[in-house]
């Protein structure tokens, strides 16, 4: 269901028919967006790139001026992001990262994460709480 604000989507999105999109969204090519996925913006601009999938129950929103999520990303069941992510990053299950995170590209983030105040440069990984770059 795609409520308020006439968020952006590709026509080339596949999204499962319970998929919630509101506020100013803007979703690219190819994206794959799985049942109870919810995408909301509370205020500024939140960009999800191409060819990003998003996984089963993961919520992804907004209240900062401008908030993206790369390309080539896959993001794990049942994750909360807030936080900026880079391009061909991969975040396992059970993952939540805060609006004050921002990660690389090419990042592995394992499953059952919690990430906040942490900025992730390129090529790092986030697993069993620890960083490894």
């Amino acid at each position: 269901m795609i409520t308020e604000n006439f968020p952006h989507i590709a026509r080339t999105i596949k999204a499962d028919e319970s998929v919630e999109i509101s506020g100013d969204v803007y979703i690219g090519h190819y994206c794959v967006l799985e049942p109870n996925v919810k995408i909301f913006s509370k205020g500024g601009r939140l960009i999800i790139g191409d060819r990003t999938a998003i996984r089963m129950s993961s919520t992804i929103w907004t209240d900062q001026e401008r908030m993206v999520l790369g390309t080539d990303l896959e993001i794990g069941e049942n994750c909360e992001i807030s936080g900026n992510v880079g391009h061909g990053t991969k975040i396992g299950d059970n993952v939540i990262i805060k609006s004050s995170v921002n990660i690389g590209r090419n990042c592995i983030i394992g499953p059952n994460q919690f990430l906040e105040d942490l900025d992730l440069p390129d090529g790092s990984r986030f697993i069993d709480g620890k960083l490894e770059e």
